[in-house]
């Protein structure tokens, strides 16, 4: 990812925005897009679908076997060198 460094004068107006902004040339093209940290995560949020689950149904997922000993991955990794 390339990284723009702004001056101070930008910062202030791009961290007042509320809402994502579209930056655009002189003849009106979409260059890129911008949308403040904070909103974007909080429309992540928004959006993200969150599943209902029952206590039954919880209960067997913290039943479920659990993920291997980290010896064992690095032995696997190891392994494949």
């Amino acid at each position: 990812m390339v990284k723009i460094t702004i001056d101070s004068s930008v910062q202030a107006m791009l961290m007042d925005l509320s809402v994502p902004l579209t930056f655009v040339d002189e003849k009106g093209q979409v260059l890129g897009f911008f949308s403040p940290a904070a909103e974007a995560s909080r429309r992540l949020y928004e959006e993200a679908e969150i599943p209902e689950l029952t206590k039954e149904e919880l209960e067997r997922l913290r039943a479920l076997p659990r993920g291997r000993p980290l010896a064992a991955i690095l032995a696997d990794l190891e392994n494949r060198a």
